[in-house]
This record gives C-alpha cells, structure tokens and sequence, in this order.
C-alpha cells in the first residue's frame, strides 16, 4: 500500500511537470501573442459558437425561449434576425413573411391582410407590432426539433430580446454575447421614407440599454430590477454593404459581413473594401468545401469574367482563411446544422456523407474563428473534443525531462499494483 500511494505521489508530480513544460514551451509569436493558445484561430482561441436564431433544434426560432435556452448552453453568442414593422417597431423574426413559422393563417382578424404585398402570405411591414403580438410561433416540422412548445411563445421585440438577456446574465453570472443581424436594411428602410432608420434605431437601443457605441464609453448593463451586469459582446451583422458601411461611421462595435453569391466579394480585392469596415468576413460553408466557382455554378449565379479578374480573381478555398487572418479579420461561416438533419456540404460538387464531426473538424482545422449551429451542445461538445485532440497531440511533443517522469509514474503504479496484489 505505501508503494501504492509512492506511485500516485509521482504520477501527480509528472502530470504537474508535463503541464509546466507545456505553459513554458508555448510560443507566443506563434499563437497570436496568446499564451497557451493552439488553435488556428487569429486570437489562437477555439473557435466561437453563434447560437443561429438561439437554440433553434429545441426551440421554436427567434423566440424568447430560444434565446434562453441558447443562454443556458453557454453558447458564446446569441444571433437575433431584426426587421421593422409597419409602426417602426424592431421585433426578431427572419423573414419578412409570416406563413412558415407563425399561426397567422389561422388568425381571423388578420385575414384580411393576406396577399396585401406578398401574393398567399403576410408581409411583417404591412402590420403593426400589436398586430404582430397577436401572432404565436410554430417550430418548423424537421429532423428531431420537439412540436410540444409550438404556439407558446410571441414574436420578441429587439429590447424584449435584450432585457432577456440581461436578465440570463444575472441569474447564470455569465456574460453573453450579442450578434444581432439587419435583414433587408434598404428594403424596410425605403419602404419607411427614412434612409438608415433601422441602423439608427438599433444603435439608439442598445445605448439605451447600456451597450457601449464607441470605445470610451462606459458600459451600464443592468436587469428590469436595476441590477448591474456585465455587458457581453456585441457584433452587428449583415449582408448588406451599404448598411455595414454606416455602421461604421457612427461606432466602433464590431461588425460581420456576411457573403453567400456576390461574385465581387468573394474576390481578392472585395475582400480588401470589406476589410476597411468589418472585422469578421463570414461566407456559405460550402464555398471553404467546394470553392467559389463550384458554388457560384450551383446556384446558377452569373458573373462578369473580366470584371472578376480585375478584382484579383476569385479567392481559392485554401487561400480564404490567410488572407482574412492577413487583414486583421476573422473569418466567419454559416451554417452548420443539427446532426439530424441535411448538412448539404460537398454539394455544389457532390454531397459528402453526412457526418457532423467530420464537417466541424475540417474547419476547426482550417482555423475557422466562428462559426453559425443549431444544436449548440452538439457543438460545443465537438469542441471540447478537438480541443482535446490539440492537447495530446502538444502532449506527444513535451520535453524529455516531462517523458522522464511519465515513465517514471508508470513504473511507480506497476510495481506497486504488482506487490499490492
């Protein structure tokens, strides 16, 4: 028993070694001046998880219980879809239409309001935002997605969204990231007669609600109870140029441009202007699986050869994540989807075999910064996962005097194993 407890002495010693030899054999040039990091990212962190809509696998999307349970998962940051109703109201929604994900068409009252805009639907600025609070949300029929919680929750208004959060900052004592995204800025913005409302409305919110604009400001989070809470992260995020690029005159939060069949910006020189403004470049998944060209034939989009060329050509798939890393960006994708349900990667080519840790492993090798899932425990566990693949492997590489003590460890428990028994 005495060389029993010996052995478990040194193993404990030797496995203090090791994780020594691995904090003093880091190289912080390498890693982004990040002590310890090993990941690819630019920060050298693991890659960050965007809860797409919440926890759209659990939950119906865009609704407060989607964000709350997205909150509970730990997931690094909560995405809410923003558009403007009739009143000028911001609610979180995705669409502009109502019919998929709402029990609109089974709502007298609103009847008459069917096809006003969009022939068979309802058009979200044709209603006001009491109007849309009548309204309850529907899960989409997918995969495992549970139905038990359907016509349970209203649509959220943007603050309802934030006081939430807020509120799950406090009760969990973790800060949460924030990424909300402007659908069809210019469309809702035209239709209203007022140029950047909804980019005014949405920074005049959050600075309400104690998010800092710029850098120098101070933060002052609180709960409906006045409780001070720590203010998470905050990245705006869009398709659109235009919208981003006011954005960026007017605070210094971080910004996401998002990119799916815009043949300019998937060039050498779009991803240049798009560096003056954003800090993260986030592009359809399937362009790092089967290149820009693939994707760009698939989906039937047109381009203009020469103007292509004068642009730099189009980004190569292996070349996208230096050249984002190169400008100072982080580089983004969407979406990686539950493991029950279509991953359509490989399929402007040829679909690969669905497996999600595959998937997540290839671009949490190529460094990917963050990345868009539903299914956040599903992903945060692959996370974990990769995380421990980097460590054994730094591990297979620790210095001799570590491997001495290994060995030495070993030894130790064998023989006294082999006299205890």
């Amino acid at each position: 028993m005495k060389l029993f407890c010996i052995g478990l002495v040194l193993g404990f010693a030797a496995f203090q070694t090791h994780v020594l030899a691995r904090m003093h054999s880091n190289n912080p040039s390498k890693n982004n001046g990040y002590k310890g990091s090993d990941w690819k990212t630019l920060s050298g962190h693991p890659t960050k998880i965007i809860g797409h809509r919440g926890e759209k696998v659990l939950m119906p999307e865009h609704t407060l219980g989607s964000y709350e349970i997205a909150a509970i998962e730990q997931v690094d940051f909560v995405e809410p879809d923003l558009v403007l109703t009739k009143d000028e109201q911001l609610i979180c929604f995705h669409d502009l239409t109502l019919r998929n994900t709402t029990d609109v068409a089974h709502v007298k009252e609103l009847a008459y309001l069917e096809g006003l805009t969009v022939e068979g639907d309802w058009y979200i600025p044709d209603l006001t935002l009491a109007q849309i609070k009548i309204l309850l949300v529907e899960q989409r029929e997918i995969g495992i997605r549970p139905q038990y919680f359907n016509r349970l929750f209203q649509i959220p208004t943007f603050e309802e969204f934030l006081q939430l959060v807020q509120f799950m900052t406090h009760k969990l004592n973790v800060s949460i990231g924030i990424i909300p995204e402007l659908k069809h800025p210019e469309i809702l913005n035209k239709r209203l007669g007022k140029p950047y409302f909804m980019e005014n409305e949405i920074l005049r919110i959050l600075a309400k609600y104690g998010y800092p604009l710029k850098s120098g400001d101070s933060a002052s989070c609180e709960t409906a109870n006045g409780e001070s809470v720590p203010c998470g992260l905050v990245v705006l995020q869009s398709f659109n140029k235009k919208s981003l690029q006011y954005l960026r005159n007017h605070t210094t939060i971080e910004l996401m441009m998002l990119v799916e069949d815009e043949p300019l910006l998937l060039t050498v020189k779009g991803l240049k202007e798009i560096s003056a403004f954003a800090h993260y470049y986030t592009v359809w998944k399937e362009i790092l699986v089967s290149g820009v060209e693939a994707v760009l034939a698939y989906k039937q989009v047109s381009y203009n050869a020469t103007e292509v060329k004068e642009m730099g050509g189009f980004i190569g798939k292996e070349d996208f994540l230096p050249l984002v890393h190169d400008r100072g960006m982080e580089l983004g994708l969407y979406t990686i989807y539950d493991s029950r349900e279509p991953s359509d990667r490989g399929c402007a080519v040829q679909c690969l075999p669905q497996n999600k840790t595959q998937e997540v492993f290839y671009f949490f090798e190529k460094g990917v910064d963050a990345i868009f899932t539903e299914n956040i425990q599903e992903a945060r566990e692959l996370r974990i996962q990769y995380d421990f693949i980097i460590q054994m492997k730094l591990g297979s590489s620790a210095s001799p005097i570590t491997h001495s003590f290994l060995w030495i460890t070993i030894f130790g428990i064998c023989l006294s194993l082999f006299i205890y028994m």
